[in-house]
């Protein structure tokens, strides 16, 4: 439990990140798709998250009611994705698609400067202990 909640300090930063980013990306696509290109983002956005968690909790579980309940949930949040893509037109699928492919790039980016920071931050806890200064002579 420790060790979670120690990780989960660690990545606060890259939470912050991905979320400020994200929040910026959703004003853009406000303002230059539309309110329907934002509102089927955050449709399929949320349905996706929901179905991913349901699927983490699937496999965390050994109630069957539970089991029952998630894998109802997790077939009527298949059906309401595909009901989400279905009502799509073509230019507003690829506005939506390029919305997905500029967040994934963003939580890539994030992701690489998260890692550099965590580096140069452990680095730093390690600069001055005997076998750093070992190595550096």
């Amino acid at each position: 439990m420790l060790e979670q909640e120690t990780r989960r300090e660690k990545d606060a930063p890259l939470r912050y990140d991905i979320r400020t980013l994200g929040d910026a990306l959703g004003q853009a696509i406000k303002r230059y798709g539309g309110h329907a290109v934002f509102d089927t983002v955050e449709r399929l956005r949320i349905s996706c998250k929901r179905l991913r968690e349901c699927a983490d909790l699937l496999t965390h579980t050994n109630d069957e009611q539970e089991k029952a309940r998630l894998l109802t949930e997790t077939q009527e949040l298949d059906q309401e994705i595909a009901r989400i893509i279905a009502q799509c037109d073509l230019d507003t699928a690829i506005d939506v698609i390029r919305a997905f492919t500029v967040y994934f790039h963003l939580v890539n980016t994030a992701e690489q400067y998260h890692r550099i920071r965590r580096n140069l931050a452990h680095e730093a806890n390690h600069a001055h202990t005997p076998s750093a200064v070992h190595w550096r002579l």
